[in-house]
């Protein structure tokens, strides 16, 4: 997703992914999550105003999941003596 910031007027990229439940027979969404970068958050926040996440049902990914650094797909693939390579181009 790419947006205006309101306050600088810089054009950014946010991230979200939505994961939806259907009921096959009445073929209704019967659940949803959403998931955003802090960017994409932001614009949320910029829209539902500064309390949106003390609304009931959203949370921060960090008080449910543990949040891994970037590098550590690296450290457990040298641990296992597996090398990743980044892509040659």
């Amino acid at each position: 997703m790419t947006f205006n910031d309101p306050h600088t007027g810089v054009r950014k990229t946010g991230l979200y992914c939505v994961i939806l439940a259907f009921d096959p027979v009445e073929r209704l969404i019967i659940g949803e999550r959403q998931y955003a970068d802090l960017e994409y958050a932001n614009v949320w926040r910029w829209q539902l105003g500064d309390d949106f996440d003390r609304v009931p049902g959203v949370s921060k990914i960090s008080d449910t999941a543990p949040i891994l650094d970037v590098h550590d797909a690296y450290d457990v693939a040298a641990a296992q003596g597996i090398t990743i390579d980044g892509p040659t181009s």
